[in-house]
C-alpha cells in the first residue's frame, strides 16, 4: 500500500559531486603517497583502518 506524504523530500546524497571536492581528493591521494614513499608513516591515512607501521 503507497502512502503519500506532502511534508516528505527525498533528495540524493551528493555531497562529495563538486569541483572542489574532487580536486581535494586528489591532493589528499598525492600526499599520501608522498608521505608513504618518505616514510612518514604517521600522516599517511590507511582507508582500511589497518595501521601499517610497526610498534617500536
Amino acid at each position: 500500500m503507497k502512502k503519500q506524504r506532502d511534508n516528505i523530500i527525498l533528495t540524493p546524497h551528493i555531497a562529495f559531486y563538486s569541483q572542489d571536492s574532487l580536486r581535494d581528493g586528489i591532493i589528499e591521494c598525492a600526499q599520501n603517497v608522498r608521505d608513504f614513499a618518505e616514510g612518514d608513516y604517521e600522516k599517511c591515512q590507511i582507508v582500511n583502518g589497518i595501521h601499517l607501521v610497526p610498534k617500536q
